[in-house]
């Protein structure tokens, strides 16, 4: 699995890897700062036969959350990518927009903590148990 994490806050990149050292699912992810070097390094190292976690904060300058989530059908499959929406707001419209997308798995508010994970472990086994 390749684990992808696009937020433009520094602080938290430190915060997920230190609950990702708690657990033992999730490799150690790729870090992105901007939405569209996460979407051209994605588009150009995408595989059918890999699966892909995208933890994805929608408030970002530039290219935001939705507009990454409305360029990947373009060239990838929810059947291989996951994403979770991951942000502070805790707005009901953006709860059902996420909903809305056949990649999105989960909406996690901020800050990440370990049961966040654990709970986005499940749902990742449980897409997979499906797909077998």
């Amino acid at each position: 699995m390749q684990f992808y994490l696009i937020d433009d806050d520094a602080v938290i990149f430190m915060l997920i890897n230190r609950n990702l050292l708690k657990q033992s699912f999730f490799p150690e992810p790729i870090t992105f700062e901007l939405a569209e070097e996460a979407l051209q390094h994605l588009k150009a190292n995408y595989k059918t036969d890999e699966e892909y976690l995208i933890i994805l904060d929608i408030n970002m300058p530039g290219l935001n959350g939705w507009d990454f989530l409305e360029t990947l059908p373009q060239f990838a499959s929810p059947s291989n990518v996951f994403v979770a929406i991951y942000s502070s707001s805790i707005n009901e419209r953006d709860f059902i927009k996420a909903s809305e997308y056949s990649y999105v798995v989960k909406y996690l508010v901020k800050p990440l903590n370990l049961d966040s994970l654990k709970e986005l472990e499940t749902i990742i086994l449980e897409k997979r148990s499906k797909q077998a």
